[in-house]
């Protein structure tokens, strides 16, 4: 009986250390979730507006419901969902902030579900740290959560769905399918790129009904491809005004025409690191074989364990899921001419690669996933700033200078306000927002003008010297410049 008693007793013990282990994870979890949420907020807070985020709120944000739905006039930038939260939210009023909240929101989500993933999947606290440091430190990922974008609502709903289909998998009931096709749904009318990973989930779904452990079930297998068609024919009906519209107008022309791993991963590595020269100058090319060896090397490892089990587990999905998505992009490209996707379009490709290396490292001694999650947060650390995007960089100082031009003003003369096309539209997002009704300008010169017409003019400093000899340098703004007229030297207006 006392043997029986101390048993009972150390089973407690163990129990509750197991409990206080898992407590104490999810809290480390949900505290690193807490930063990255007020990380992207500060970002949110203080980026001055950027060229295609002011180009959505001039351009398409402000018409009428319905040609946003249609996507009249087509453009690519115009990304449905979230063109459609930003009319909204300006109802609130243009406030940057408030325009940039529905990607916030897609953080929110984003990270919440890679905190359900990484708990959901529990292991070693070395184990947990690298799932989240592999989820969320990529610096670039992280930009679209605080930009009027679709890409970060996409990517929220991304990782949703994939939840969603990783819990199938497990417990194989349709309401987890349904949701993760309609949340896979959600992402492509926020970004059509994701298209491809809805290709992808549908063929990685069906190869899982094939080789599930139970053995292959026509009912099941009926059940789940009605829902699937469901919401593609949904999906049909919400992208195919849009989408033609766009291909007529030849829209769709960003991205690369060299090859998958040219394009899309190399760009995806060298966006990863902020282009830094951590290996001097071949550091990209470099980190882009060791990377794409790696992932070959978890491709196969998870191929082969499959072949050799005949289960279909997550690492096997992952990799299914991934290759399919490639090759879609390559079918498209070869019978549509449509562009690989790089960079911020290719952004689809990370959370599935990130949970297939996690997968890939799950059973790798602790030290070696400390040691790469530390490499991770070195990187996000050292590319961190709330000054700048990667693909926005010369709007960096456009605010600024706009607040000081309108500062300038002297009694209620009209202000004659040049600068580069790059600058265009987010000056007129803050004129309209800041209500300055007495600039006149910018126009869209994709040429520096030589004539005396404005008061001042915004470019970059190695173009300063083809404007007239008669301005000034009124203030430098990193490598930009802002150029005066001195008053004196003015041309009288001319007549009508």
């Amino acid at each position: 009986m006392f043997r029986l008693s101390e048993r009972w007793m150390l089973d407690v013990r163990h129990t509750e250390n197991q409990r206080t282990n898992m407590d104490r994870k999810a809290w480390i979890l949900a505290g690193a979730c807490g930063l990255v949420l007020v990380y992207c907020t500060a970002r949110a807070a203080c980026l001055s507006m950027t060229h295609d985020e002011s180009t959505t709120v001039l351009m398409f944000a402000s018409r009428p419901w319905g040609q946003i739905l249609a996507n009249e006039p087509p453009s690519a930038n115009n990304h449905l969902l979230n063109t459609l939260l930003v009319k909204l939210f300006m109802l609130g009023g243009l406030n940057k902030v408030w325009i940039r909240l529905p990607n916030l929101l897609g953080a929110l989500v984003y990270l919440f579900f890679a905190f359900r993933f990484i708990q959901g999947k529990g292991g070693s606290l070395a184990n947990q740290v690298l799932g989240f440091a592999l989820l969320v430190f990529n610096p670039y990922l992280l930009e679209f959560f605080s930009l009027a974008r679709g890409y970060g609502l996409s990517l929220g709903f991304l990782i949703g769905s994939l939840y969603f289909i990783h819990r199938y998998t497990l417990e194989e009931q349709p309401g987890t399918l349904a949701w993760s096709a309609l949340l896979a749904v959600l992402g492509c009318y926020s970004n059509l790129t994701l298209l491809n990973y809805f290709v992808g989930l549908w063929g990685a779904a069906n190869l899982f009904l094939l080789f599930r452990k139970g053995g292959f079930q026509w009912g099941q297998w009926v059940v789940a491809n009605g829902l699937l068609l469901f919401f593609a024919l949904l999906l049909f009906a919400l992208l195919y005004a849009p989408v033609r519209a766009n291909q007529e107008a030849g829209a769709f022309y960003f991205g690369g025409e060299t090859g998958f791993f040219s394009d899309t991963f190399t760009s995806l590595v060298s966006h990863f690191i902020a282009e830094r020269r951590y290996l001097g100058k071949h550091t990209v090319p470099i980190l882009a074989w060791a990377g794409g060896l790696l992932m070959g090397l978890a491709v196969g490892h998870q191929l082969l364990n499959w072949a050799q089990r005949r289960h279909f587990e997550s690492g096997a999905f992952y990799s299914v899921l991934l290759i399919l998505m490639a090759l879609s992009t390559v079918v498209q490209h070869q019978w549509l001419g449509t562009p690989y996707l790089t960079g911020r379009t290719a952004l689809l490709f990370y959370p599935v690669s990130a949970l297939l290396l996690w997968e890939f490292f799950r059973r790798r001694p602790d030290w070696i996933q400390w040691v790469l999650a530390a490499l991770l947060a070195g990187n996000m650390a050292m590319a961190a700033n709330l000054s700048q995007s990667q693909d926005w960089w010369y709007d960096r100082y456009t605010e600024s200078v706009t607040r000081y031009v309108a500062s300038r003003r002297q009694g209620e003369e009209h202000i004659r306000f040049g600068a580069n096309w790059l600058f265009v539209p987010t000056i007129s997002f803050y004129r309209k927002a800041w209500g300055i009704d007495f600039f006149i300008g910018p126009n869209m010169d994709r040429e520096v003008p030589t004539g005396k017409y404005f008061d001042y003019y915004y470019l970059h400093q190695d173009d300063a010297g083809k404007l007239h000899p008669d301005y000034e340098l009124e203030q430098k703004f990193g490598a930009y410049s802002l150029m005066k007229l001195p008053p004196e030297k003015k041309e009288p207006p001319e007549e009508e």
